[in-house]
């Protein structure tokens, strides 16, 4: 072997293609909980544990639009028809014209687009290697996708089927997934999975209405025998199958059924036995409970409530246009929720009716500009929510009405909000429009609502109503500024009422005599005690009032409550001074107006009163004092006469111990001298500076730079602790926050999660100290930015760890030292113009890094500096003195066919060993003490070769102690070689 004296190589012929595709063995599910473990796909998988399939469905290449059909196409299929490999991108598919599964290189996971083909398979071949028969198979994974507005109701996302043997009309359903995110299924197969034996588990991407659809993916599957488990899995009659949620089953049969001799049929987890038995007749007037006990653990009972109505139909996604749900369910039947649904409503003048089980997921009405009146005429019923949008108040005016109208009641237990808009309820009097289950919340991310009563006794007498305080503003009426109930005249019983404000932009308006009677009554916090409150109660609007306990219509005829229930409490040591703005009491029955009083002890009571409130609140001003004691008094007054409550105190804390959220400078809560933590505290700056030394006493710090207007925060934060910081999300990268200043920080730990951290203390002196862990929150990038040297404590640690989002150090020219850096793939460290970072301990992608100097050609290295671990090596010149007589590194010492160079970068002091190939793969050992270089060369034919260096994938490297190149498939032969470069 002809090699020089700096390159050195050991040959290995292998015999490729049907040969090392053999070595490839299907995914592994053992015994344990974590079965095949999780498929991560970092490399493309094998086509003997991954393949995919391009189908045209149905005769002619016809498309697949309901389940049912989905059902009868897959078990057309046989898992012999999947022999294609994966292809590769480098990003989701886009295209329309996209066809065949692909791995994505970049987002290392699996993806397909059913484009212009009918459906694209993905298929996962699985071997059993437990040493026994699986009945049920745990089925886990992350969906990722863009959906497109053309998915068919109920085949949204992927389809998900198993069979025991791949052959035609032996696939069996396990179910449709189309929610984004984490994905915990499992299937009892119909059979026994036998040790040794094959199953195949099979995605379906369905091409709704021949559209061309969003794209999907799957990642971090895993495949493991499941739990016993003591779970019903259907219930139903043939045709008419029961929605399971929780251990609550709701069975629908036609109208006319007599339900009192049913016979439902139902299937269970493997194992698990149930009473009563499944066929077995039962009289259904009343709820029936049905006791399913696994083969181990604790029996769990289900409840079923059978009702009468008509035929489910599956409905999710979104809807855009003119669509109405009639004509999606059809005629006659009812729609149930598989998933979060929009009504995407538009311009449609019709009458909606919305006969939704919504089984646990959100209905929502987005009426868009909200032009044209639209109804709901119901019933809306099952375990989820109603969300309605409509359109705004704007030039005066409401735009439209949104009507809950009809004749039978609504019944879903998941709550109402009600985000925007003018909302009627319209239902015969006495039928609920609103039901009782959830609370009903009126207003949503600011927005302004109204909900107007067209009829009396529209809401569940047990229902919570909740009015929140509006803050954005349509238009330039006082009804564009105001979440509002109006009752126009009509009557109303509830359970409890939350106003907002109370008044300035929550209220309640009666019209012309409505009453609304309600058990608890809060405003502005404060619960109300048992009386009827007019208009003079601020409010209330119109000529009627509301009723709290049934106390019946306001009358003045005495003399006002004595105020109680005083805020701060009687006695009270524990006020902060920056944060004391209102002095509260109880609202006292028959007070129109209150006289309050507030002194210093041990001062006499002012002759006059410090202010007079028509509201159980006063604005305290100025400022009350730090360790000081106060007494204050409250007079209750009408027209009949006035009630004095007794001469509370309250006492103040140091303004220098803080908590909670701060929305001032901090300099000027504390003052001069060190502010102390007192719990956890959070600054909210808006464009702030502050020098205040913080000392964290055991707590956790946080520092929210809201907008990120260009933040600096001078002081010194000390103290074991935790400093938690948190920047703007967008990409604009403001200077938020900055740690600078002339004193050292030096916290246990420190969080950032979001943001641009700039570090610009005085040379050499710490701004950040501890662990410090980097979380991009959702999914977003946090940058640290050096704007001088040695701003880290050289003890500290930097710790990459979200799964989504980057983290970015950027040194711009400086020199830093630090103990540790922990950083994932997408996470850089840019250096500058000639910036150095030394780390004790580096880790990349879960690779331990050797000692030395990493620079811009190692990927994830930025700028014209570098990365140093230091660590001195064994070098050749030591080791070869000691192992090869002092010999050069391309001669062979003892003669055993391997170089010495080689036999040095692998550890090998005696003779050594060739490696061969296994499973596909060569693995030579390493000596990580080993000063030398490495790449792999391959050939066709022994004379010309090919190199490859990490980060080349197909090189992996991330242990330690050896390096493993994996074989091409494909090739009729392939020879493979280690060449080892010494200094």
């Amino acid at each position: 072997m002809n090699v020089t004296l700096k390159h050195l190589a050991l040959a290995v012929a292998v015999v490729a293609g049907l040969g090392v595709t053999s070595t490839h063995a299907a995914i592994n599910v053992d015994g344990s909980s974590s079965g095949s473990g999780i498929l991560t796909f970092d490399t493309i998988p094998a086509v003997t544990e991954w393949s995919t399939a391009v189908l045209a469905t149905g005769s002619g290449g016809a498309q697949v639009t309901t389940l049912a059909g989905m059902d009868t196409f897959v078990n057309t299929l046989e898992a012999s028809t999947f022999p294609t490999i994966l292809g590769t991108v480098t990003a989701d598919p886009v295209n329309t014209t996209t066809t065949d599964g692909r791995w994505n290189s970049t987002a290392l996971r699996l993806t397909t687009r059913a484009g212009t083909t009918p459906a694209t398979c993905l298929l996962a071949t699985l071997l059993n290697t437990s040493g026994a028969a699986i009945n049920e198979l745990a089925i886990n994974f992350t969906l990722s996708g863009s959906a497109a507005a053309s998915e068919d109701a109920g085949l949204a996302g992927y389809a998900l089927y198993c069979s025991l043997t791949g052959a035609a009309s032996s696939w069996q359903r396990i179910g449709v997934y189309g929610t984004l995110g984490a994905v915990n299924t499992s299937a009892v197969l119909s059979s026994a999975w036998a040790d040794t034996a094959t199953l195949y588990v099979l995605w379906v991407d369905d091409n709704g209405a021949g559209g061309g659809d969003g794209w999907y993916g799957i990642d971090d599957v895993s495949f493991a025998k499941a739990a016993p488990g003591a779970n019903i899995l259907t219930f139903g009659l043939p045709g008419n199958q029961a929605t399971i949620a929780g251990t609550n089953i709701a069975w629908y049969v036609p109208d006319g059924t007599d339900v009192t001799a049913l016979s439902p049929e139902y299937t269970l987890s493997y194992g698990a036995s149930c009473d009563p038995a499944s066929g077995s007749s039962q009289n259904f007037t009343s709820p029936v409970t049905y006791t399913v006990t696994p083969s181990e653990g604790l029996a769990k009972v289900y409840t079923v409530t059978v009702g009468f109505g008509l035929p489910l139909i599956d409905v999710a996604g979104d809807t855009t246009g003119n669509a109405n749900l009639q004509t999606i369910v059809g005629a006659g039947n009812r729609g149930r929720l598989l998933g979060n649904f929009t009504l995407g409503w538009a311009s449609n003048t019709g009458t909606f009716t919305v006969p939704l089980d919504t089984n646990g997921f959100l209905l929502q009405a987005n009426t868009g500009g909200g032009n044209y009146n639209h109804h709901a005429t119901g019933p809306i019923s099952g375990s989820g929510s109603f969300n309605i949008m409509h359109g705004p108040h704007s030039n005066g005016f409401w735009n439209s009405i949104y009507d809950i109208d009809g004749t039978t009641a609504n019944t879903y237990t998941g709550g109402t909000i009600i985000q925007q808009g003018l909302i009627r309820l319209n239902k015969t009097a006495g039928v609920d429009a609103l039901p009782a289950g959830g609370t009903i919340t009126l207003g949503s991310a600011g927005r302004t609502a109204r909900l107007l009563w067209g009829k009396s006794h529209q809401i569940n007498d047990l229902a919570n109503i909740t009015v929140l305080t509006p803050t954005v503003t349509n238009g330039a009426t006082s009804d564009a500024n105001l979440n509002f109930l109006d009752l126009a005249g009509f009557s109303e019983r509830i359970e409890a009422l939350t106003l907002g404000d109370g008044g300035t932009k929550t209220q309640v308006r009666t019209g012309l005599g409505g009453v609304l009677n309600v058990k608890t009554l809060t405003v502005n916090g404060v619960t109300m005690p048992k009386g009827a409150y007019p208009a003079s109660s601020g409010f209330v609007t119109g000529t009627g009032y509301i009723d709290v306990d049934d106390f019946g219509p306001p009358v003045i005829a005495t003399v006002p409550d004595a105020p109680t229930t005083p805020t701060p409490t009687d006695g009270s040591a524990t006020s902060h001074p920056a944060y004391l703005a209102k002095l509260q009491w109880a609202v006292c029955a028959g007070a129109t107006n209150y006289d309050v009083y507030l002194w210093l002890a041990p001062e006499a009571k002012p002759g006059t009163p410090t202010a007079n409130v028509a509201l159980y609140e006063y604005a305290v001003s100025p400022q009350v004092l730090s360790l000081a004691t106060y007494k204050w008094q409250v007079v209750a007054k009408n027209a009949i006469g006035d009630t004095a409550g007794p001469e509370w105190t309250f006492s103040t804390v140091d303004r220098k111990d803080i908590s909670g959220n701060l929305t001032l400078n901090l300099d000027a809560i504390v003052g001069a001298g060190p502010a102390r933590l007192t719990a956890n505290a959070t600054s909210h700056w808006g464009s702030e500076t502050s020098g205040a030394n913080v000392n964290l006493n055991g707590f956790q710090f946080t520092i929210n730079s809201g907008n990120g207007n260009a933040h600096t925060y001078n002081g010194a934060i000390t103290g074991p602790g935790t400093l938690r910081l948190q920047g703007r999300y967008d990409a604009s990268w403001p200077t938020d926050p900055q740690l600078g200043g002339t004193v050292a920080n030096s916290p246990d730990s420190v969080t950032i999660e979001s943001g641009r951290v700039v570090l610009n203390k005085t040379d050499g002196v710490d701004a950040l100290a501890g662990a410090i862990t980097v979380i991009p929150a959702g999914g977003n990038t946090v940058r640290i930015q050096l704007l001088k040297s040695n701003q880290i404590n050289d003890a500290s640690t930097i710790t990459s760890t979200a799964t989504s989002g980057a983290f970015h150090l950027e040194m711009g020219g400086f020199s830093e030292t630090i103990s540790g850096l922990t950083i994932k793939t997408g996470d850089t460290v840019d250096t500058g113009a000639g910036g150095v970072l030394t780390v004790s301990t580096l880790t990349v992608n879960g690779e331990v890094k050797l000692p030395g100097t990493y620079t811009a050609t190692d990927g994830w290295v930025t700028g014209t500096g570098s990365v140093v671990v230091p660590g001195a090596g064994i070098t050749y010149g030591s080791w070869a003195a000691t192992n090869a007589g002092g010999q050069a590194a391309d001669l062979d010492y003892n003669s055993d066919g391997v170089p010495n160079g080689v036999a040095y970068f692998m550890g090998m002091t005696g003779l050594a060993t060739h490696s061969g190939v296994v499973a596909g793969k060569v693995t030579w050992p390493r000596d990580p003490t080993a000063v030398a270089t490495f790449m792999v060369q391959v050939s066709d034919n022994l004379t010309g070769w090919t190199d490859l260096a990490p980060p080349d994938p197909s090189i992996d490297e991330t242990n330690p102690n050896q390096v493993t190149y994996t074989l091409p498939t494909g090739a009729l032969r392939k020879f493979c070689r280690l060449v080892v470069i010494t200094p």
